[in-house]
């Protein structure tokens, strides 16, 4: 039952970020690089949605599969921080990231 649930969120989280991407682009007030920084941090959130599915997916079902649910769940938790760089990006007022 539980699985069905995250489908759902996940299936809205989905659509909702579709939608602010054509806002996004679509925006006259937001130069390129702003643009491009909102655009990757929302694919990367929408990635993120799609692997704890997948982790949620393929959690309980044969040994085999063990690999998948700990590789997605590495990789959502892993790339979790980089949409907080994305945003950072987006409001840094210099036109290149410094590092």
């Amino acid at each position: 039952m539980m699985n069905g649930y995250f489908d759902v969120l996940t299936t809205i989280d989905i659509f909702v970020l579709c939608f602010m991407c054509v806002l996004t682009r679509l925006s006259e007030s937001l130069n390129k690089k702003q643009k491009r920084g909102f655009l990757f941090a929302f694919g990367l959130i929408a990635l993120i949605s799609l692997l704890e599915v997948v982790t949620l997916k393929v959690d309980g079902l044969p040994k085999k599969f063990r690999w998948l649910n700990i590789v997605s769940n590495y990789l959502g938790f892993g790339l979790t921080p980089s949409v907080c760089i994305c945003l950072v990006y987006v409001l840094d007022k210099k036109t290149k990231l410094r590092w």
